[in-house]
């Protein structure tokens, strides 16, 4: 007699039958079948050949319970068969075998366990359930891209590889000297994108010259015709740049949408988008941010560079059409440290430079005086003639005294106003005209020597520093590789894919393969969309049904821990079988399970 639980009325099990060779379907693996007769011819396909059971071999069955006993001994029973088919008021219930105790010769308790999701297989449906993980409909780049199909996992990523690497070159480097006037004296200024600068600078080339020494010696020479034409301090900065600055400006550095992770390609396109594989913008000072090909408008990362020359350049790199933002100048990567050039000023140069007028000027006047001396001199003595010279030897030394102070004027006057005196013979005319050019002499030369002493001096005036040296340490590596070459590979701005590694891709694929992707979404699960499995993972599900509460939270429990679905007992448990979406497949299916349910597929809510 069936006792199924403390139901009354229970009427004999018409059929009882042993199963061999089940594959064990009672964690997170299942069989999906279409309708109750492919489900029930299925598994009638497995019937033990050694455990044959009639009506009068088997008594004292209670399915709530799960406990038989049969004609069979233990040991038989274990070993012809793991699971068994039980058909109680015309419904199959299907059952794992999970055990037998031997009670007396030829007879023994057998116990099972409702496995309760293919016994109600058709008469539940999903309501509604928050869904962790499952395979999604649609695994196309495009798809995943848009962040409608999976979120990021926090798995395992590893170490990353550089899959492809785009730089710009550097072509080069100049020397900038930045002043406010240029070698003829003229005021500068410069405009450069739009900025307004009250200095210009002057371009010097490193490739136009075969050494480095040639290369010094022309801004050297730069700078001294600046100082020489009294500019030198007009002279803001030197700065040394990438001939980049003087390119066609800007350009744009691209990465397209990858295709494979370290020349492996996923079977889930997940692994084509970020964490496992996505863009790096960096510059050569270390500054670096991570791009992401899904938050591409085009799903191809473009970076804009761009450079703003001035006595502080700096160089911008940034994404366009990025997050939806034309110029995302938010993710953009800055360059303002390039080599400040430390340089030196002549001294010398720059003084004479500042005072060469006030010098000449002063070497004039004194041959002026000089001049003015001796001509008062020379017409006091020919007043003789006319019995009007003058003792005037004190008047001529006030204006012999005037060479060095430069007071001529004061000196000639008081020449002019000693005519009053006695009138003096022509020897003594004679001497003191002699003795005021001896004077006139002296005073001169020790007026020159003043001023060669002071010229003298000045020109042993040290070569005054100007400047700092300081910047990147990278330029300078990549600038002074020999002759004026830059190294190959290296430049300013770079941008860059890295991935996962081979190996660690392929660990990652299979994962996915078994358990989809993380969606945290509230809905329907997904079904009958892959060519041979799918799983499903669900935090919380609701059933509806007329289903004992027993068996309903047993299939909720199922859900909720995770289950997949297999087409086919052939290909139960292999995983590197083709698993497309069946958008991607239909309908080359490996496995088609037979259909004959005339209603068409299986609806979401089971008959």
């Amino acid at each position: 007699m069936i006792k199924i639980g403390d139901v009354s009325n229970v009427v004999p099990a018409t059929e009882v039958i042993f199963l061999a060779g089940i594959p064990d379907i009672s964690g997170e693996n299942t069989i999906f079948f279409y309708d109750r007769y492919t489900q029930e011819i299925w598994f009638r396909q497995h019937e033990s050949p050694t455990l044959s059971l009639r009506a009068d071999t088997y008594t004292n069955i209670n399915i709530m319970q799960g406990t038989m006993i049969v004609n069979y001994d233990a040991e038989a029973v274990l070993n012809g068969a793991n699971y068994l088919m039980i058909k109680n008021r015309n419904k199959w219930y299907y059952c794992y075998l999970t055990g037998a105790v031997q009670n007396s010769v030829n007879s023994s308790t057998v116990s099972f366990e409702v496995d309760a999701l293919q016994t109600y297989l058709f008469d539940y449906g999903i309501v509604q359930a928050y869904i962790e993980r499952e395979h999604v409909t649609n695994d196309t780049v495009q798809n995943i891209y848009t962040g409608r199909s999976a979120l990021k996992d926090q798995l395992e990523c590893g170490d990353y590889i550089v899959d492809e690497r785009k730089t710009n070159s550097l072509g080069g480097y100049s020397v900038i000297v930045w002043s406010a006037q240029n070698a003829s004296g003229s005021q500068t200024s410069s405009t450069h994108y739009g900025l307004y600068n009250g200095v210009d600078g002057y371009r010097i080339n490193r490739s136009s010259y075969d050494n480095d020494n040639d290369f010094a010696n022309a801004i050297n020479d730069y700078i001294n015709d600046l100082t020489e034409s009294g500019a030198g301090d007009s002279i803001v900065g030197i700065c040394q740049v990438p001939n980049t600055f003087y390119g066609s400006n800007p350009y744009t550095l691209t990465i397209n949408t990858p295709d494979a992770v370290d020349n492996y390609t996923p079977r889930n396109k997940i692994l084509l988008s970020y964490p496992y594989t996505f863009c790096v913008a960096g510059s050569n000072t270390g500054a670096s941010s991570e791009l992401m090909f899904e938050l591409a408008d085009t799903y191809s990362v473009s970076c804009l560079c761009y450079y703003m020359l001035s006595p502080s350049p700096q160089a911008i790199m940034f994404p366009q059409n990025y997050r939806n933002i034309a110029n995302d100048v938010d993710d953009a990567i800055k360059i303002d440290a390039y080599p400040q050039c430390a340089y030196a000023i002549d001294s010398y140069k720059a003084w004479l430079a500042l005072n060469s007028n006030q010098i000449n000027a002063q070497y004039a006047n004194n041959l002026t005086n000089y001049n003015t001396v001796m001509e008062i001199a020379g017409n006091n003595r020919a007043l003789v003639d006319q019995n009007m010279f003058l003792n005037s030897i004190g008047s001529i030394g006030g204006v012999i005294g005037g060479l060095a102070t430069g007071n001529i004027a004061g000196a000639i006057g008081s020449g002019v106003s000693g005519l009053t005196g006695a009138i003096v013979s022509q020897n003594e005319a004679n001497n003191s005209y002699t003795n005021a050019k001896i004077q006139a002499d002296a005073s001169s030369s020790m007026a020159v020597r003043s001023l060669n002493a002071k010229m003298t001096d000045a020109e042993k005036m040290p070569m005054t520093p100007r400047g700092g040296s300081g910047g990147n340490a990278p330029f300078q590596y990549m600038f002074f590789t020999g002759a004026g070459s830059v190294n190959a590979g290296m430049g300013d701005f770079f941008l860059e894919r890295r991935s996962i590694k081979y190996e660690q891709a392929v660990r990652l694929d299979n994962y996915y393969d078994m358990y989809g992707y993380k969606v945290d979404r509230l809905g329907i699960p997904n079904e009958d969309h892959r060519v041979n499995y799918w799983y499903t993972k669900t935090a919380s599900i609701m059933l509806s049904g007329v289903i004992p509460y027993q068996y309903m939270s047993q299939i909720e429990a199922r859900y909720n821990a995770g289950i997949r679905w297999w087409r086919s007992e052939a290909l139960f448990g292999n995983y590197s079988i083709d698993n497309r979406t069946l958008l991607e497949a239909e309908p080359m299916r490996l496995y088609e399970p037979i259909h004959f349910d005339p209603q068409g597929v299986k609806s979401n809510v089971k008959k």
